[in-house]
């Protein structure tokens, strides 16, 4: 009896150090992978990827196969997530540049898409067009369009794009466009700037029956007729834009002015915007950090996840560009991107020691603005891993899809990027790619 079990405990040792060859084969097999564990933080020892039809079949035993990546020395990822595209606008650029700009993002290995914000039509015909492999490029969840009450912020943008942004006035406006986005394949919904709390409750409520997230974007740096502790009191899934938290965290000094000022029966545009001056002066001083620990249990309680889209900051604001001193209105506009800057960054430092869960997203249409916003975020004190995290199985787990996306495991997607170097050791690594397995095929 007691040889029969060291046989056995010989037998299973020898299988976890050298694997067991099988006799089936299969589509592709990664050799020697040292597998990103994007879950626990780790990287494990050489292990081989079995694939077959597009999904992970095994893992850690030999097989036969069609084709066979060896990745002695390389590192294995998954496919990437952006969360926070607009890619309808790629349409107003033309077929040529749009089907360009897509292949580019698989081939930087944005596999994902959470496109929140663009006419459902035209978003779900560019997904379909990919799912099919007409064209080549992400996979897209969407919310199609942005809903606020009227006046619409960005009605400009309907004449370009019709049903860019929809208004829901009532409740019948709720229903009726909560059931075509739902119809025609959206995982979620955008609420934007304005509403009344009670017709927010509803289409929050609303949405959530139908099994859809809710993004919130409260709108401009301040005064914010849904402000983020509200949304998240009434059912918001995620917050947009780290400027977002701005008039929640206001010192008090300035909290109890701008409070009153958004609540006064008539608004007073004159105090409004004299305060706005005010505060844009004070620059990152003007924000409580007790206020944004604050929030941020509050976040982390509530399940709710925060995408920062610091590269859209850095896009309209160069330090360097230094406006004219006489042109009072540059003058100004430097000093709010500067000071949505700043305190955006503050605001996700602190909001990262209590733990929100961040997600990746750039808040544009560049394939190359996924790996900026990660090395900003970088520079916000967030670690390599989490930001992975936040581009891989954080975004699968707020979709609702981490059963079949967002980490390499037996079953999933063999959606993977092979890299050259460690990304927990420097996250620009993810630039540096050997190959992307993708659908089957094995890219570059």
């Amino acid at each position: 009896m007691r040889l029969n079990k060291i046989f056995f405990l010989a037998v299973v040792l020898f299988t976890l150090m050298f694997g067991c060859k099988t006799n089936t084969t299969v589509d592709i097999l990664i050799k020697n992978a040292r597998i990103v564990d994007v879950i626990d933080g780790v990287i494990t020892e050489p292990l081989d990827i079995a694939i077959s039809n597009g999904i992970i079949i095994d893992i850690g035993n030999e097989y036969n196969a069609e084709r066979v990546i060896d990745c002695q020395g390389k590192y294995v990822i998954p496919g990437l997530f952006d969360c926070h595209t607009h890619l309808a606008n790629l349409k107003l650029l033309g077929d040529s540049i749009e089907q360009d700009v897509l292949k580019k993002f698989v081939n930087r290995g944005v596999l994902y898409v959470r496109d929140v914000g663009g006419p459902i039509d035209v978003i779900s015909e560019m997904n379909n067009r990919i799912a099919s492999g007409i064209i080549d490029g992400p996979e897209i969840f969407y919310t199609g369009p942005m809903l606020e009450s009227s006046p619409l912020t960005w009605e400009r943008q309907n004449l370009r794009l019709p049903d860019f942004t929809v208004a829901i006035n009532t409740k019948r406006d709720a229903d009726s466009i909560i059931n075509v986005l739902s119809e025609k394949g959206a995982t979620m919904i955008k609420t934007f700037k304005k509403f009344k709390p009670d017709l927010y409750e509803y289409i929050v409520s609303e949405a959530h029956k139908h099994n859809l997230s809710v993004v919130h974007d409260p709108g401009g740096p301040l005064f914010h007729p849904i402000p983020v502790d509200k949304a998240i009191e009434l059912g918001a899934n995620s917050i947009e834009h780290a400027k977002a938290l701005w008039p929640v965290v206001l010192k008090d000094t300035f909290k109890h002015q701008h409070d009153r000022l958004m609540n006064a029966q008539h608004s007073d545009r004159e105090a409004m915007v004299k305060l706005i001056y005010e505060i844009v002066e004070s620059g990152a001083e003007s924000v409580s950090k007790n206020k944004i620990v604050d929030i941020g249990n509050t976040i982390v309680k509530e399940d709710v996840y925060m995408c920062p889209t610091f590269y859209v900051s850095a896009t309209l604001y160069n330090e360097d560009d230094v406006p004219d001193k006489s042109d009072k209105q540059q003058v100004f506009r430097y000093k709010m991107l500067r000071a949505m800057r700043d305190i955006g960054i503050f605001c996700i430092e602190e909001l990262n020691k209590t733990g929100v869960k961040m997600l990746v997203g750039q808040d544009n249409i560049k394939p190359e603005g996924t790996l900026a916003e990660m090395r900003l975020m970088k520079q916000a004190g967030i670690s390599d891993i989490d930001i992975l995290r936040g581009a891989t199985i954080l975004p699968a787990c707020w979709i609702g899809i981490d059963d079949k996306y967002g980490s390499i495991s037996k079953n999933k997607k063999a959606d993977i990027i092979i890299i050259n170097s460690s990304p927990l050791n420097d996250i620009n690594s993810i630039s540096d790619i050997y190959k992307i397995v993708h659908k089957g095929k094995i890219l570059q």
